[in-house]
């Protein structure tokens, strides 16, 4: 049997949702080995069923996973071209290809031009295209460098053009797409380290997002692209702006909010008639100072999700009830815990493993809890939130959280960011306790936004559709009412994000809580966004229009 002219490489992780149609159109180039990460959907018997050889090997990072099929995969011919699961060979680009090989040149490998298809919009402005790499490598000449994401093909021998481009086809939802950003900022940062390490690493400019934003925009002219390459030059600069912020965390710049020493423990005291309720999901960072936080008390419920990490564990150790159930949303979640754990008092207070009951507050709900002839059922609690080892007194004011309350008279509503529904008066407190939502780092905080804000975009169209019934009054005498009046007018404002950045930095006077201030003030403007553009999917999806 003749050897192949060209044989294609595809590496894989849980690309179900597409591997079927990537091998059927690569193997109209030629025989398709695709070396899957151990994927826990259905990608390795797809791809099978598609044609393609499947080879399992465990992932070890990029260019090592492509290196080891390069050597390992039982290729026949001399060539073989590399591409992702996202990309799609045109009929021209594989003419080109054939003719390329067959012309027997002294060359090593070719490069190949990426085209990107976004919103369903060919993408040819702000820097993306051309975007050339080599893909197509003659067995034996070339590698990937050592690079931990965004890695490339080397060469030591001559290499050559062509002119026909490789489809990029971005069919992941936005939140798929924000969690690839997410790990990739990782990575990137971890390479920035690794390229420079500290003390001698330069920091980055703290305007590199904004200038990115710019360059694709306008310098690179993105905004001929129309609204698909705004969204673009948004979300690169969001990139750039993790990437920064994870960079200087890993040179230690951002103070860890769990070495804090802004609230010491309390002392151990009486035991009081409350009963506290933590939910939980791999928490076994932040649990240990939430229950030292409360030790007076004497019946904690740890509501777990099922965690994988060692919060259960930790939580029995310390003398914890554990009542585990699958989280579905957030208001089905605490309501089950309403009405399914029996607690031992008639009181609770809720807490998140992020934040820390202070002798403040624990002294006000106390004295709310002994009084027998108290009439309220419920009182929402302002928090003090920490980031970057200080208090963000402005940019992230206290607010008002429902917290404390009997569990029989109250009931949440909405995905996430749940509201109350309270049977019975209710009042608020005076004191604060502490949150530190970043205990877990950049990284953590960003992938639970792109969680929530995928719930948000859904609790928004609802909102539009008329889904939510009566609507709350901004000029309620209650400041809970007002600020879920605010939260459902924002629904319909345009320039969303850009006003949340504006009422938080200038009108609330987030500035004044300098660096600290900035960043947090950035992080939710990019919040605000994800939203944004998560309700603009849903109304293409609606249409049945490209992402």
């Amino acid at each position: 049997m003749s050897q192949p002219l060209i044989e294609v490489l595809i590496p894989t992780l849980n690309e179900a949702g597409q591997i079927a149609e990537t091998v059927a159109n690569a193997i109209r180039l030629g025989p398709v080995f695709v070396v899957d990460s151990q994927s826990t959907d259905e990608t390795r018997r797809l791809a099978q069923e598609a044609g393609a050889t499947v080879i399992e090997h465990p992932f070890e990072g990029y260019a090592t996973q492509k290196n080891w099929a390069l050597d390992n995969a039982p290729f026949k011919g001399r060539w073989v071209f590399v591409m992702d699961a996202d990309e799609r060979i045109t009929p021209q680009l594989r003419d080109e290809l054939h003719k390329a090989v067959q012309a027997d040149q002294d060359v090593d490998a070719y490069q190949v031009n990426r085209l990107m298809i976004f919103m369903g919009r060919e993408i040819k402005h702000g820097g993306f295209y051309p975007d050339q790499s080599l893909r197509l490598l003659k067995r034996g000449r070339c590698r990937f460098g050592d690079r931990l994401v965004h890695e490339k093909a080397v060469c030591s021998g001559k290499t050559g053009w062509l002119a026909h481009p490789l489809l990029h086809i971005r069919q992941e939802t936005l939140s798929e797409y924000l969690n690839k950003q997410i790990h990739y900022a990782e990575l990137e940062s971890r390479e920035l380290i690794k390229q420079v390490p500290p003390p001698q690493a330069p920091a980055r400019a703290p305007f590199q997002p904004l200038w990115t934003f710019l360059s694709i925009y306008a310098l690179r002219l993105g905004f001929l692209d129309g609204r698909a390459g705004l969204h673009l030059a948004m979300l690169t600069a969001n990139y750039e702006h993790m990437v920064g912020l994870l960079y200087r965390e890993k040179l230690n710049e951002l103070p860890r909010d769990d070495d804090s020493t802004a609230q010491p423990p309390p002392e151990q005291t009486q035991t009081l008639p409350i009963s506290i309720l933590i939910l939980t999901l791999n928490e076994e960072s932040n649990l240990p100072e939430c229950l030292e936080s409360i030790r007076w008390c004497d019946d904690v419920v740890v509501f777990d999700s099922y965690s994988t990490d060692r919060t259960v564990e930790l939580a029995q150790a310390a003398g914890a009830r554990v009542v585990q159930r699958r989280f579905d949303n957030w208001s089905a979640h605490q309501n089950w815990a309403m009405e399914n754990i029996e607690f031992k008092h008639k009181w609770v207070f809720y807490l998140d493993a992020d934040e820390r009951m202070t002798p403040q507050v624990k002294a006000e709900i106390a004295s709310a809890a002994n009084d027998p002839a108290e009439t309220r059922v419920a009182f929402y609690c302002g928090r003090r939130n920490y980031f970057m080892g200080k208090w963000l007194k402005h940019a992230m004011p206290p607010g008002m959280v429902m917290r404390f309350f009997i569990p029989s008279k109250i009931r949440f509503e909405r995905l996430v960011n749940p509201t109350p529904v309270i049977d019975g008066n209710y009042g608020y407190l005076r004191q604060y306790f502490d949150h530190y939502s970043f205990g877990k780092g950049i990284t953590a905080w960003v992938d639970k936004h792109n969680k929530y804000s995928q719930l948000e975009a859904i609790e928004g169209m609802k909102l539009l559709k008329g889904q939510h019934g009566p609507q709350p009054s901004l000029w309620d005498h209650d400041p809970a009412v007002r600020r879920k009046a605010l939260k459902n007018l924002s629904f319909s404002m345009p320039l969303r994000p850009l006003l949340k950045f504006c009422y938080i930095y200038f009108i609330k006077l987030g500035f004044l809580d300098g660096r600290a201030g900035l960043t947090y003030c950035t992080l939710q403007t990019i919040y605000e966004y994800m939203i944004t553009i998560k309700m603009k999917e849903l109304k293409r999806r609606e249409k049945n229009l490209p992402i």
